[in-house]
């Protein structure tokens, strides 16, 4: 008895070191670990950024998996690579831009080939809950200890060590994780209470933050669940029992979500005001007068708080949208390159998933990929995520694609060559 405990014991120390071990789990928390604690110790980006640098390097060479979205990523990164050996300023925007666009796109590659079925999303769902409890606990003892900024009014909602952008990363969590309740895995006791705790503090803090990006990606997420579930019923009953919670504990945070959303009304009134609207205009008139090249290559890619802010708005400040940042930087040409990956993982995953929607698992998965996606499109659109939060987003929609071009193999049982596959999602 006691030799069959011990070796019980010793399995599921075996199953844990290879799940602490797993890339799956330390990518995205090394990540996040990194965007909370940011301002507090600067060199964290570094550490962060070689680490995962020398993973990905081998893994290009050793693991990498072609695929339409994963070559059509390289190729955008190679032509983005180029156009920053020509800036006037490489250090900045190669080694301190370019490089985090590198390591986050590279994360579907990642996916794509280390989540291959429902045990491997399942780890990684597992870490995502792990980046969940280190964000909020980061967000916990900042509102205790009034640590940080407090980023749209002051003496409001603090961000502890983070960036405002933290709460995005809440946002795709919260979309991917009716995936881990679908599975129905044995969790242990602790676990079945202390995942939806996490899942409602994470919607509390996203909500108090009043990030407009954060907020509306997940409501767009929230959205494609309601029209693609295969369980509505359950999604109607879920959202009643979310808002009675919400009810019962506003008196926490009422005053403070109040304070924050009268804030952001009043910056939303005054939008024309802004600055990160302002310099989508300010890119169309720089691409108006600009040369040729200037239209369809662009100029000084992730460079342009050395001349395009000081111009427009007397500082050194950075183009923020990341769709203005391409069309400024890397011309029609790299704007349309990024916004083809968009393109084609939408693609891909409605292609197959068109023979898959009666099996409730894929269609679970299939709408968080497109909740996912439209969750990081808008946060794109309306700004600039972090490396944490585009490592999350592209490791999540590589492994989905995977999963559901896996399930349909199963399903035809095709017995086709590595060759023959490749043409096929390809």
């Amino acid at each position: 008895m006691i030799f069959l405990s011990n070796n019980i014991l010793q399995k599921e120390n075996e199953r844990n070191s290879k799940f602490l071990l797993s890339p799956l789990f330390f990518i995205p928390v090394i990540n996040i670990i990194a965007d909370v604690t940011i301002n507090l110790y600067k060199p964290i980006g570094i550490i962060r950024g070689v680490i995962i640098l020398l993973f990905l390097l081998y893994f290009i060479f050793t693991k990498y998996k072609p695929s339409k979205i994963s070559n059509r990523i390289l190729f955008f990164l190679t032509f983005l690579f180029f156009l920053s050996l020509i800036s006037s300023n490489i250090i900045e925007s190669l080694f301190n831009n370019y490089i985090k666009w590198f390591e986050s796109l590279l994360m579907f590659a990642v996916g794509y080939y280390y989540i291959k079925n429902e045990n491997d999303i399942y780890i990684f769902l597992k870490s995502l809950i792990v980046c969940a409890f280190i964000i909020c606990l980061n967000l916990l003892f900042a509102q205790i200890f009034d640590i940080g900024i407090s980023a749209y009014l002051e003496d409001n909602f603090y961000l502890g060590y983070a960036g405002v952008g933290i709460t995005n990363s809440l946002a795709l969590i919260l979309i991917t994780l009716p995936i881990y309740f679908y599975q129905r895995k044995p969790h242990a006791v602790l676990m079945k209470f202390f995942v939806p705790l996490i899942a409602l503090i994470s919607l509390i803090f996203l909500l108090v933050a009043t990030k407009r990006a954060a907020i509306i990606g997940l409501s767009l997420g929230i959205l494609v669940y309601i029209i693609y579930s295969p369980r509505k019923t359950k999604i109607i009953k879920y959202t009643i029992i979310i808002a009675f919670l919400l009810f019962i504990t506003s008196g926490l945070y009422f005053d403070t979500l109040k304070r924050g959303y009268e804030a952001r009304t009043t910056e939303r009134n005054e939008i024309e005001n802004e600055s990160r609207y302002q310099e989508f205009f300010y890119v169309l008139k720089e691409m108006k007068e600009g040369s040729i090249f200037q239209v369809f290559f662009g100029v000084e890619l992730f460079n342009s708080k050395q001349f395009f802010g000081p111009k427009y708005f007397g500082q050194g400040r950075m183009i923020h949208g990341d769709i203005s940042q391409f069309l400024y930087g890397s011309g029609i040409i790299g704007l349309s390159l990024y916004l083809s990956i968009f393109i084609l993982i939408y693609r891909q995953g409605t292609k197959f998933f068109r023979f898959l929607r009666n099996n409730n698992m894929v269609r679970i998965i299939y709408t968080s990929l497109i909740g996912v996606l439209l969750c990081s499109f808008f946060i794109s659109v309306t700004g600039s995520g972090t490396i944490g939060e585009r490592t999350i987003a592209y490791l999540f929609m590589g492994g989905a694609i995977s999963i559901i071009h896996n399930y349909y193999f199963r399903l035809k049982n095709v017995k086709t060559t590595e060759k023959e596959i490749n043409k096929i999602i390809k």
